[in-house]
């Protein structure tokens, strides 16, 4: 029972009582007294109400207002993302998303920004709320089948092109696109690819640094032209099993030839060949290789090195990843450069190196790092005195890539250091070598298949061991400058 209804009886008793207390007759004292009564409650009625309709306009108004709020801060979160500024733009679209869990553009975004962070754990959630809201977004789809296809799970994959398939929305040609892709995905198939480089290089002469060594090496400099063609072949068992083939040519010569140091600048030429099969896990791979070069040094026939290794790979799903490995190689002196001595000494050795390597993707940033323990050992007795083998070596190097558009930056920095076991008769300590190097780059893509590169290195050797004190002078101290001008076709 609502007040109105109770005060109304309450007046209606009173009014009874006092009719009757009059002998049926109201004074006006007493009907001024239930005009009042009655004026008092249609006023607090009247209050009540538009009491009422102000709280109601209240609460209207601030849910516009929350509303507003959010689209602008969901507009905050684009503006993030044309900055690439993922980070913020992924936080922004959370937070909308807890206030408006169906809002398919919020986890859009959200998923968006994350595949941009390397995060794809978060990115596929993202998109699989907007799946679940929109089983027909194309865009998710899409992002999701990229997602499977960095990682390497097949079967995601298909499911995710054969979701795209089904879709009646997409363009006839899109569908014949990814049927053919599908067919593709369920064939073992492999894949050809290959490039072929050409280019200038300029290299300062590090040895016409020193005085005692000018007469020998004439020029400060040298330049000329490089080539090379690389081809492969990878193919797939199944999801689990691939191997790759891969074979190279690799030719570095001098414009200027003529210099008292045999005759020629060092020209170099390389065959090689390179063998891996691998074992894939969903997010961890482990593979075998083998590999054998030939080579050339001055026109004539200098080197062939068979070599065999193990490595392993694993990736995270927030964009870090790390490698490891050990390899063995086998360095066999041909020609000309067989002995060092005699004929019953070699200068034949071997290397060995384990390593590791640490690298994270973060939006368009690839930062890189690798370091190693290498060991290089003669085959055969060495010669006393001979500083050019049997050593130790310990290294690392740190390398940082920006991706834009149609262009990518790096720049980077390396130290080695290399114990060696003795030093030259003439020296008491052993030989220890420091080579530091610093490095840039910048590659533009011309095309999908042609780009141009500019790499610049610059290193600098420091050595306890002045082999110009000696007979035969080497020095080991200098400073080397290197710049590189390519283009690259891929095919």
């Amino acid at each position: 029972m609502n007040n109105f209804i109770k005060t109304s009886l309450v007046v209606g008793l009173l009014s009874s009582s006092l009719y009757a207390a009059n002998d049926g007759r109201f004074s006006n004292d007493k009907i001024n007294q239930i005009n009042d009564i009655s004026l008092q409650t249609h006023k607090s009625k009247e209050t009540k109400q538009k009491q009422q309709v102000k709280k109601a306009a209240k609460k209207q108004k601030s849910k516009l207002d929350n509303e507003k709020a959010k689209n602008e801060s969901l507009e905050k979160g684009f503006e993030y993302f044309k900055k690439k500024d993922y980070v913020n733009a992924y936080k922004v679209a959370i937070s909308h998303t807890k206030d408006d869990p169906e809002n398919i553009i919020a986890w859009l975004l959200a998923g968006d920004s994350a595949f941009r962070l390397g995060d794809f754990d978060r990115a596929i959630a993202a998109f699989d709320c907007v799946l679940i809201l929109d089983e027909n977004n194309i865009h998710a789809h899409l992002e999701s089948a990229k997602i499977y296809a960095i990682h390497g799970n097949k079967e995601l994959l298909k499911l995710e092109i054969d979701a795209l398939v089904q879709l009646d929305i997409l363009d006839p040609q899109d569908k014949k696109d990814f049927k053919e892709l599908l067919a593709k995905l369920n064939e073992n198939t492999g894949t050809i690819y290959g490039s072929f480089d050409l280019g200038l290089f300029f290299d300062s002469n590090p040895f016409s640094q020193n005085d005692n060594l000018k007469s020998v090496y004439q020029s400060e400099s040298g330049a000329g032209v490089i080539a090379s063609v690389n081809a492969g072949y990878e193919y797939h068992f199944n999801d689990s099993y691939s191997i790759n083939l891969d074979g190279g040519f690799y030719n570095k010569s001098y414009f200027n030839e003529e210099n008292k140091y045999n005759g020629k600048y060092p020209d170099f030429r390389m065959f090689s060949v390179y063998v891996s099969p691998k074992r894939n896990f969903e997010d961890f791979s482990i593979g075998l290789n083998a590999s054998y070069s030939y080579m050339f040094y001055i026109g004539k026939k200098f080197m062939h090195s068979p070599g065999i290794g193990i490595s392993m790979s694993k990736s995270f799903a927030n964009g870090m990843g790390v490698d490891f490995g050990v390899d063995y190689t086998k360095n066999l002196f041909l020609g000309d450069y067989k002995d060092v001595n005699s004929s019953d000494v070699s200068n034949d050795y071997y290397h060995t190196s384990l390593f590791g390597s640490f690298k994270y993707i973060f939006g368009n940033n690839l930062f890189y790092s690798r370091a190693y323990l290498s060991r290089d050992r003669k085959t055969t007795d060495r010669s006393q005195g001979d500083i050019m083998t049997d050593y130790d070596g310990y290294g690392f190097m740190i390398n940082y890539n920006r991706f834009f558009d149609n262009f990518y930056a790096n720049i980077g920095y390396s130290l080695d250091f290399n114990k060696y076991k003795e030093g030259l008769a003439v020296y008491d300590n052993k030989r220890n070598d420091y080579i530091n190097r610093v490095f840039a780059g910048y590659t533009y893509m011309l095309s999908r298949q042609i780009s141009a590169a500019l790499n610049v290195s610059y290193s600098r050797r420091f050595s306890n061991v002045d082999g110009t004190k000696t007979s035969d002078p080497l020095d080991y101290n200098y400073d080397q400058l290197n710049w590189q001008f390519s283009f690259r076709y891929n095919f």
